[in-house]
Order: C-alpha cells, then sequence, then structure tokens
C-alpha cells in the first residue's frame, strides 16, 4: 500500500465488491477472489478500527444522554 492511507484503501476495496455484487454473484465471487491477502489484510484493518470507533462512540453519546459525561 503506497501513497494510499488505510480507510481509502479500505473503502476502495469495498466498493470493488459492492460494484461486483450488483452485476452478478459469477462477478462477485470472482472479484473477490482476485483481490490479494494483503488487500484483506488492509480492508480488515480498516473495519476493525470503524467499528471500534463506532462502538466508543455510540457508548460516548448513551454516557453523555444518560448525563454521565459532558462533552
Amino acid at each position: 500500500m503506497q501513497d494510499i492511507r488505510l480507510g481509502d484503501h479500505g473503502i476502495n476495496i469495498l466498493q470493488k465488491l459492492n460494484t461486483a455484487s450488483a452485476t452478478s454473484m459469477d462477478d462477485f465471487v470472482n472479484t473477490a477472489q482476485a483481490i490479494p491477502d494483503k488487500d484483506y489484510e488492509y480492508l480488515l484493518q480498516y473495519l476493525s478500527s470503524m467499528i471500534a470507533f463506532a462502538v466508543s462512540e455510540l457508548e460516548m453519546r448513551k454516557r453523555k444522554e444518560s448525563g454521565n459525561i459532558s462533552h
């Protein structure tokens, strides 16, 4: 991964898969199989960091709504 941010790389992979899935199941499978292992590692890194962020943001909002913290 050269000169591209992890998020951009992850989104590009998701876009490839999404575009292929809109075409046909065969196209999706072929596209998914053509993606290199390293790209899947980047995708998993991106998704796990986004999940961690979303969980923490949601928890912060819930605590804020309940009056336990101020932002």
